[in-house]
């Protein structure tokens, strides 16, 4: 898988942030445009294991900006989202 690949099945594997930011719609500063009802089918967590948000996570406009800003802090940092 790439960057933007997107797995469909009872969950739907999202491939990195960039994917599940346009996936969602999100727009710096326009929540309203945001695509509400994006659950996370597991937990999501960092490389390191930190668990960034619980599994039934029903992610918002800001959940989205701090990963933005986690990334922005650390680039290397890889996330890959099951959502439902």
């Amino acid at each position: 898988m790439n960057e933007t690949d997107i797995v469909f099945g009872d969950t739907i594997d999202v491939s990195g942030l960039d994917t599940i930011v346009k996936f969602s719609q999100y727009k710096s500063g326009k929540p309203d445009l945001f695509l509400d009802g994006i659950e996370l089918a597991d937990d999501l967590t960092a490389k390191s294991g930190t668990l960034l948000y619980a599994k039934d996570t029903k992610i918002s406009h800001m959940h989205i900006a701090r990963l933005l800003r986690v990334q922005e802090s650390k680039p290397d940092t890889v996330l890959s989202f099951k959502i439902k």
